[in-house]
C-alpha cells in the first residue's frame, strides 16, 4: 500500500511538473511585447473591478454577503494574476513609461485589497451585523435606523482599513528609491524570455557593481547595437 501511494504520488509530481513545464513554454512563446497581447487581459480585469464594487454596493444595501465570495481559489488567482500580468507588461514599450507603470501597479494593489477585502466583509457582517439587526424595533429604533447603523458599523471597518493599508503604503511607493528601481525594471532584463536563448551569441563580458560584481551577459542584439554604434 505504502509502495502504490508512493508510485501515485511521484506520478502526480511528474504531471504537475509537466503542466508547469507546458504552462511557462506557452508563456515564453506569447509576444508579450505586442500591445494587442493584453487587450483581453485588460478588459478582463477592469470588468473584474466593475463587479467588485457593484458586489460591494449590493451587499451593503442589502446588509448582507450572499454575493461576496470567499472561494479560496478564485481569491488567489484573482489577487496573483494582475500582478503577473503587470510584470510581463513591463516587456511592452507602450507599457514601459514610468506613469503607465506606477498607475498600472497602484491597480493592481487596489484590485487585491478589494478581493481580500471581502474576507474581512464575511467576519464583519458575522460579529456585527447580524447582531445589530436583531435589535427589537420600536418608537425609538426603527427598522431604517437599523440598517443604518448596520450599514454604518460594517462600512467603517473597511475604509478604515483601506485608509491603513493605503497610506503608509502610498509612502514607500512614492520613494525616490523605489521609484527609480520601478521605473528601470523590466522582467527582460531580469529574466532572460527571449525564443533564441538557446543558440543567442551572448558574451558575459560585464559584472553588476551594485550585485557583488555579478557577472551580466551582453545579449546578442544589444552588442550587435553596440557595434554599430562604435563603427
Amino acid at each position: 500500500m505504502t509502495k502504490k501511494r508512493g508510485i501515485t504520488a511521484g506520478c502526480m509530481h511528474g504531471i504537475i511538473f509537466s503542466i508547469i513545464k507546458r504552462a511557462w513554454k506557452s508563456v515564453v512563446v506569447i509576444d508579450w511585447k505586442s500591445v494587442n497581447t493584453y487587450i483581453f487581459p485588460l478588459a478582463l480585469l477592469a470588468i473584474h473591478m466593475v463587479l467588485l464594487i457593484a458586489r460591494y454596493i449590493y451587499a451593503l444595501f442589502t446588509v448582507g454577503y450572499q454575493i461576496i465570495s470567499n472561494n479560496a481559489v478564485y481569491l488567489l488567482l484573482a489577487v496573483t494574476m494582475p500582478f503577473v500580468l503587470w510584470t510581463l507588461s513591463t516587456m511592452c514599450e507602450k507599457f514601459s513609461y514610468a506613469k503607465i507603470k506606477r498607475m498600472g501597479l497602484w491597480v493592481c494593489i487596489v484590485n487585491a485589497l478589494l478581493t481580500l477585502f471581502q474576507s474581512l466583509w464575511f467576519a464583519i457582517y458575522q460579529l456585527t451585523a447580524i447582531p445589530i439587526m436583531g435589535i427589537e424595533i420600536n418608537a425609538f429604533m426603527t427598522k431604517g435606523m437599523v440598517l443604518a447603523l448596520a450599514r454604518i458599523v460594517m462600512l467603517a471597518p473597511l475604509i478604515s482599513a483601506l485608509l491603513l493599508i493605503i497610506v503608509p503604503l502610498r509612502k514607500v511607493l512614492s520613494g525616490e528609491q523605489f521609484t527609480d528601481h520601478l521605473d528601470s525594471f523590466r522582467i527582460d532584463h531580469v529574466v532572460n524570455m527571449r525564443k533564441n536563448k538557446g543558440v543567442a551569441y551572448d558574451i558575459p563580458i560585464m559584472r553588476d557593481v551594485k550585485n557583488y560584481g555579478k557577472v551580466m551577459p551582453m545579449y546578442e542584439e544589444d552588442l550587435f547595437t553596440h557595434l554599430l554604434r562604435t563603427c
